[in-house]
């Protein structure tokens, strides 16, 4: 955690993921596209057309 305060600190937008990466079952990928999608709005940016 001390590199996201760094980060922050020098004014760098940061997000943070916190699950298991090793059981499937803590996985929803529409609530991690989610996430990001409301990052990536709140730096004013939009999601790419597919």
């Amino acid at each position: 955690m001390e590199i996201i305060h760094a980060l922050r600190d020098m004014g760098l937008p940061t997000s943070t993921y916190e699950g298991s990466t090793g059981d499937l079952k803590d996985w929803n990928e529409a609530q991690v596209l989610n996430r990001i999608d409301s990052f990536m709005e709140s730096l004013g940016l939009s999601r790419l057309e597919d």
